[in-house]
């Protein structure tokens, strides 16, 4: 049966099924990428906070209990926690379909063998560059793009499935097309992004000292054709959106995800603080399905700027990250009325943003 399928029966048995979880393990890495949003240092002392891999074992045993069936193992970087290869084990015999996301300079042939031996669905591992001298300025560690290649071709030797995406700033813009080469090299899917966010509380990263304009990202999402093609055929026949009457979030959040941080505390969305429970002092049933909704029918919902706006499926904007900016969740977010004014005119549509209009 396909996985959609699944989805779909679940949500007949039950109008809020937990389906997803994503694992937090840590917020420390071993690179120092400016533009990250969560970052903290390798010998960060937030690490004495981090749940243990006995307390994850418990939260996704509970979580299984109420239905979940894929997880997301994420950072930071995941293989840092002292507990990884625990934690990846109790995932995997709970049943769980497992992803990893790395950033693979932990990715040893020790390691690919324990994840050829449990294997995940995907090995997700973001490329930061085409060269030596970009990677070293993007993560701030020498011999990572070396060492990053010698893990995939680890991994794929393991027969693994692996996925490699990219992330641009100013600082590694000009190396989309041999980023790309590297990750799809027979003109495959390849992910990528330059939509930078806000921080979390706590992080070293300083994305706003390196990201793209608005229209810096239109002219790079023009050099890759597959992307631009998509753009022009999703608006080929596109009408303002009209405004919103009652709805703050465009997804469907609280229905079906859990996020829990490195230090236990479920949110619907990792990035809408407020709507969040502490999984050390309860379990994951009382959370999903009292704490959460609850939290989330109490939240400010009345539509804002954001959600009056025609270009709001243009720019992409979500209150999640118009929080983690430092902005109201209604918006606007001056990043992304830019990025939706340099879009809709790239795309020759008839609109502009609602904070740009007089």
């Amino acid at each position: 049966m396909a996985f959609g399928d699944v989805v779909r029966q679940l949500r007949v048995a039950d109008a809020r099924p937990l389906i997803h979880v994503t694992a937090e393990l840590t917020r420390r890495c071993t690179f120092s990428c400016p533009h990250c949003y969560c970052r903290l240092p390798q010998d960060d002392a937030a690490a004495a906070r981090e749940l243990s891999g006995a307390e994850w074992k418990r939260i996704l045993t509970e979580a299984a209990e109420e239905g979940a069936v894929t997880l997301l193992v994420t950072g930071g970087e995941p293989l840092l926690h002292p507990d990884f290869r625990e934690i990846w084990i109790g995932a995997k015999r709970l049943g769980l379909v497992p992803d990893l996301y790395t950033n693979a300079s932990l990715i040893t042939p020790e390691m690919a063998d324990f994840l050829a031996m449990w294997p995940p669905r995907q090995v997700s591992i973001t490329l930061y560059g085409a060269t030596e001298e970009t990677y070293r300025a993007m993560t701030g560690r020498k011999g990572m793009r070396d060492r990053v290649l010698e893990a995939v071709g680890l991994l794929r030797d393991r027969g693994l499935g692996v996925e490699i995406k990219g992330m641009f700033t100013r600082t590694n813009a000009h190396e989309l097309a041999a980023v790309r080469a590297h990750a799809a090299p027979e003109g495959g899917t390849f992910r990528w992004g330059a939509e930078l966010i806000g921080t979390v509380e706590g992080s070293h990263g300083r994305p706003e000292s390196v990201t793209l304009s608005g229209e810096q990202i239109i002219a790079l999402e023009k050099t890759d054709p597959v992307r631009w093609a998509e753009w022009e055929k999703t608006f080929a026949s596109w009408q303002p959106a009209p405004p919103s009457s009652g709805r703050l979030f465009r997804c469907g959040i609280g229905r079906s995800n859990m996020h829990v941080d490195p230090y236990g505390i479920m949110r619907a969305c990792e990035f809408v603080e407020t709507v969040a429970y502490d999984l050390k002092r309860g379990a994951v049933r009382e959370g999903w399905r009292h704490t959460i909704p609850d939290l989330l029918e109490a939240f400010p919902s009345k539509p804002g700027p954001c959600q009056q706006c025609a270009l709001t499926d243009v720019c992409r904007v979500c209150p999640g990250h118009a929080l983690v900016a430092g902005q109201p969740a209604a918006g606007p977010t001056v990043a992304h009325c830019e990025l939706g004014r340099a879009r809709a005119q790239a795309l020759g549509l008839n609109a502009v943003p609602y904070a740009t209009q007089s």
